[in-house]
């Protein structure tokens, strides 16, 4: 008759390459929000965009005049609501989601390198994979 067979157990490579796609995901969640003003703000690559291209316009406008220079302009919350942001603030939070995902990266490097490093399974459990995160 048909015997069962365990599967093998997962070797130590294994175990590095799923906690180096949990370092990834990890990274992901770290970086597509962050707060600026006490409120938070969706700072994924569409959000980084839409921003990016909102500060070119403004600038823009300011340059020709149409604009004053301590105007605001609604920009949304990840809750949804409107917060007013000048120009200045928009490239601030710019520069604060840029740090945030820069900030998010260096993490899982330094994460990535620690896990290529270990040299037991033991070694590999006891990397912290949820601390240290922006």
């Amino acid at each position: 008759g048909l015997q069962w067979v365990d599967p093998p157990a997962p070797t130590l490579d294994d175990l590095k390459a799923a906690a180096c796609v949990q370092v990834r995901d990890r990274r992901w969640r770290s970086h597509i929000v962050v707060r600026f003003g006490g409120v938070e703000f969706v700072s994924d690559d569409t959000a980084a965009t839409r921003l990016t291209a909102a500060i070119t316009a403004r600038e823009t406008a300011q340059a020709l005049g149409l604009e004053a220079v301590d105007a605001t302009a609604g920009w949304e919350a990840k809750d949804g609501t409107m917060v007013p942001m000048t120009l200045s603030d928009l490239r601030a939070l710019l520069l604060a989601g840029v740090a945030r995902t820069q900030a998010a990266f260096d993490r899982q490097a330094q994460l990535t390198a620690e896990i290529k490093a270990a040299e037991t399974s033991e070694a590999l459990a006891a990397i912290d994979l949820d601390s240290g995160w922006p």
